[in-house]
């Protein structure tokens, strides 16, 4: 969407203007050979929806509570074994 700006401003640059009608936006214009075109969006589709991207920590992180997990799996089964022998 182009460098950081206000959103009205980046929506311009991307080629897209809304109009409002009773709590419900649409796209009103899309300019020819714009990025919003080139992206398929068209006149009068209702915006339903807006995805904005949110601050995750890394997946990386997964992996901790997964070893742990394992380890525990391991130490009972040693104790188990012990046991029963």
């Amino acid at each position: 969407m182009g460098d950081i700006a206000s959103g009205k401003k980046r929506l311009e640059t991307a080629g897209l203007e809304f109009r409002e009608e009773k709590d419900r936006v649409f796209v009103d214009m899309v300019v020819f050979d714009s990025l919003a075109q080139k992206a398929g969006i068209d006149f009068d589709w209702e915006i339903l929806s807006v995805q904005v991207p949110t601050d995750q920590p890394p997946k990386q992180w997964m992996y901790l509570p997964a070893i742990l997990l394992l380890a525990l799996v391991i130490v009972g089964q040693r104790q188990r074994k012990t046991v029963s022998s």
